[in-house]
């Protein structure tokens, strides 16, 4: 197969995405790209690397080769390489050698999706682009992909944003086991800041991540959950003053028509808690366990610095409708984010591959803006830094791009017995 594409520098790359925004506000960038632009942290690097990417000129796609190690590439290739970053991957546990994985695709609008049938030993690939919910351009990013057993469906989800100050959440699903996907335009649409004919710029959602509730005996059996964190911005440049935790829930995505899906949103963390402390928060993970339960870990960070002040946990036991009141997870001594605010190495176009690790404690401390390394404090104890419970990660350590004074490039890869 082949794409054609053509990118610029990365300042006119911010122009491209932004040039609808321009047009559609009177020239403002749009709030959400002003909060990138001006603060460190806060939105994720999935959004903030289709602002950042470098330039590259016309490609060609290869098709992925299984490698002869253990290591197999899953994503079919451009020439020269760019990246794809935030891999996803979900098994159907009726046939364990099908699995569906999805990533950040920085060749175009939305993401590669990879499909294996033998256990991850061979992969084929498609690539999707989102659209809003009014069917026009938008940029995908943060998948998330998860298997439905009662549905007999892998569900993908995305966040669709564009420089006119769209923001949605969206999921697509699959009955075919990855062959095909909802069309685009008929996506079922979690939460948007559209507002009767305008999209309400004060407003930006970010990091989305599924989970299912797939116990035979559950009273939700079959529930679809997305967790996503809701950015409130200001003006004049973007600021946050708050951005808690928030959920929604479905037990029907209808394959004909998944845009007619009704969702129950609810706020896990309330509204206006202030861009430091409880009201602050990042990486909300949901799983569902044995009991049927919905248990979230979110870290508190900070709406505009990305500094981490604790990891946090809440449970529903009523299928997503209310939440315990959170307790925090780390113990005094546990955990801590950097404490230096000058320990900071400056940002630099650099990507390198990550070595093997022989422990855990080996690992890098990546908090803080993109392209930027803290180093790790003596006292700090890697394993605890982000809760884990899901497949899907923000990588804080690569800025997405190509590195024309090196080498190296980012790959999508799988480990395999």
């Amino acid at each position: 197969m082949i794409r054609l594409l053509s990118f610029v520098t990365a300042v006119a790359a911010v122009a491209a995405i932004l040039a609808i925004g321009g047009a559609a506000q009177g020239g403002d960038v749009p709030l959400w790209a002003q909060h990138v632009q001006n603060y460190d942290g806060g939105i994720s690097n999935g959004v903030r690397s289709r602002l950042e990417a470098s330039a590259v000129q016309t490609s060609t796609f290869v098709s992925a080769q299984p490698a002869a190690l253990s290591n197999v590439q899953m994503n079919a290739d451009s020439t020269p390489p760019l990246p794809q970053n935030e891999t996803s991957v979900a098994l159907k546990p009726s046939a364990p050698l099908i699995a569906v994985a999805a990533a950040n695709d920085y060749t175009g609008d939305g993401f590669w999706v990879g499909r294996t049938t033998n256990g991850g030993q061979t992969w084929s690939s498609l690539f999707k682009d989102p659209k809003t919910s009014i069917g026009s351009r938008c940029i995908g990013s943060d998948p998330s992909v998860v298997y439905s057993v009662r549905d007999a469906a892998f569900y993908l989800s995305t966040l669709c944003y564009f420089g006119d100050g769209s923001s949605e959440v969206q999921v697509w699903k699959s009955v075919d086991d990855g062959l095909t996907w909802t069309d685009s335009t008929k996506a079922s649409v979690v939460v948007t800041n559209r507002a009767v004919n305008a999209w309400d710029q004060s407003v930006f959602y970010d990091k989305e991540l599924l989970a299912v509730d797939n116990n035979l005996n559950s009273a939700h059996f079959g529930r679809l959950y997305i967790t996503y964190i809701k950015f409130h911005l200001t003006l004049p440049n973007g600021r946050s003053d708050f951005c808690p935790v928030q959920s929604a829930h479905t037990d029907n995505v209808p394959t004909a028509n998944p845009a007619s899906a009704s969702w129950t949103r609810v706020g896990v963390v309330p509204d206006g808690l202030g861009d430091v402390g409880p009201g602050a928060n990042q990486w909300a993970q949901p799983v569902v366990d044995s009991t049927g339960a919905l248990d979230v870990a979110y870290a508190l960070e900070d709406c505009n610095t990305a500094f981490d002040r604790g990891l946090f946990f809440t449970r529903s036991t009523d299928g997503g409708d209310t939440f315990s009141a959170p307790v925090q997870i780390d113990k005094r001594g546990q955990f801590a984010d950097n404490p230096s605010r000058k320990d900071i190495l400056p940002s630099k176009q650099f990507r390198a591959p990550i070595p093997a690790r022989t422990s855990r404690s080996s690992a890098p401390s990546t908090t803080g803006p993109p392209g930027r390394t803290r180093r790790r404090s003596a006292s700090r104890r890697p394993e605890r830094r982000r809760p884990t419970t899901s497949t899907s990660r923000r990588s804080r350590s690569t800025r997405p791009g190509t590195c024309t004074r090196c080498s190296t490039t980012t790959e999508t890869t799988l480990g395999t017995a």
